[in-house]
């Protein structure tokens, strides 16, 4: 049975569609002001995001390769934010998970991190496909290719942040970044190591699911919704 680090019975998913990164970013500081004043449900964001690099607080410029002419030709924003984690990149076809939970009960924050690596671990093995974790690194793995950074930030046991899954997105573009810092390593796709074109909603449900099992949830206390609120 899956060890609950969650403190509250129920669980909203909001399925947000293509979103700029900065209003998502709002949205997860909304919720977890909320979580740690009012307590609440816990939120499951599922995004995709336009094309964004975000740098985190274990990283920075030394890890981005491609000149500022090069990110502003094809409209990219740099943007620094308060996550772990070194720089990645978002874009179209790739799947972004923020959980908004309480980790009151257990404070307990690697084990937290390796719950999020099985979310997707799962997710792959739903597509015939067996992600690894690598020793001494956060994330998920396909070989020596990352088809899954993770980044989170903790507040008073509110989480934010979180996965960063690559399902269809352009490869191409990472070779601007040096992905989480790692000089040493590929980056892949489910596209890209199935050979098939995946169905993006297979893998959106498959992540909810999935997080449900890992975390504990009930399934008649998972809410799904549509819309980005205010």
């Amino acid at each position: 049975m899956a060890r609950r680090l969650i403190s509250k019975p129920a669980l909203r998913v909001e399925k947000l569609g293509l979103q700029e990164y900065l209003k998502t970013l709002a949205r997860q500081r909304k919720l977890v002001k909320i979580g740690q004043e009012q307590g609440g449900p816990d939120y499951l964001l599922l995004v995709e995001h336009d094309l964004t690099v975000t740098i985190g607080t274990g990283g920075d410029h030394s890890q981005i390769k491609a000149s500022a002419e090069w990110f502003k030709s094809r409209g990219i924003e740099i943007i620094p934010v308060g996550r772990g984690g070194g720089v990645t990149l978002h874009s179209p076809g790739q799947l972004v998970a923020y959980p908004i939970v309480s980790l009151e009960t257990s404070r307990d924050l690697h084990l937290y991190l390796r719950q999020l690596e099985l979310v997707v671990i799962k997710t792959l093995a739903d597509f015939g496909l067996k992600g690894t974790r690598s020793i001494g690194k956060t994330g998920v793995w396909l070989g020596n290719d990352k088809i899954a950074a993770i980044g989170i930030k903790v507040e008073k046991w509110i989480t934010s942040h979180g996965f960063a899954l690559n399902i269809e997105n352009d490869l191409a573009l990472y070779s601007a970044i040096d992905q989480c810092g790692l000089k040493d390593a590929g980056v892949t796709s489910i596209k890209a190591a199935s050979g098939i074109a995946p169905e993006f909603e297979f893998a959106r449900e498959s992540v909810i699911q999935n997080f449900a099992s890992v975390f504990g949830y009930e399934k008649e206390s998972i809410e799904c919704l549509a819309a980005l609120h205010g």
